[in-house]
């Protein structure tokens, strides 16, 4: 479902009357703010956004949790060494939609935010896509992080996936980390 608001071009809006008006997570436009989405102007303690910024954000689509991350195919500890075997550490992705998802500039986090952003992908339809912390050559199943450490924790850790406007699409937690809710 598609969001389409007018805005004044010359007021500036609160983060929380922009949150309210787009129908998104207070956190979701501090993110947008955070990584260069959306200027917006310090006053004090608070922060201000142009309507029109806001207006060059165009038309905001809501996720559809028809993406999400799938713990039992995921393999976080990978056979002996993590750092000497980072091809075999990986998170699957599945798309439950019957339609192929574009999930470029889409970002897969852990808790203590390293984040991967994705290339040019889109995830086809009923299929899994593994994001591996490794090396490699990226094809249509396996992603590459390119990292030369281990991200993910052994003994758990929180995985977040979130759409390119930083909305979050899907968290899901393992191991000794919280419960988070899926």
């Amino acid at each position: 479902m598609a969001i389409v608001i007018e805005f004044k071009r010359y007021k500036r809006y609160d983060l929380r009357e922009v949150a309210h008006m787009l129908e998104v997570e207070l956190e979701t436009v501090a993110r947008w703010i955070e990584h260069g989405m959306l200027p917006a102007l310090r006053v004090g303690s608070r922060y201000l956004v142009r309507g029109a910024d806001l207006f060059l954000l165009g038309v905001v689509s809501k996720p559809k949790a028809s993406v999400e991350i799938d713990l039992d195919r995921s393999q976080f500890n990978a056979p002996g060494n993590d750092n000497e075997n980072l091809r075999q550490q990986y998170v699957c992705i599945q798309n439950q939609d019957p339609s192929p998802v574009d999930m470029t500039r889409w970002h897969l986090q852990d808790r203590t935010g390293a984040t991967y952003t994705f290339p040019h992908f889109t995830l086809q339809p009923e299929r899994i896509v593994r994001v591996r912390t490794g090396e490699g050559t990226d094809t249509d199943t396996e992603l590459y992080w390119g990292l030369r450490s281990s991200v993910w924790c052994n003994k758990g850790d929180i995985v977040s996936l979130f759409d390119r406007l930083w909305n979050l699409v899907d968290q899901k937690s393992y191991g000794e980390s919280a419960p988070v809710r899926a």
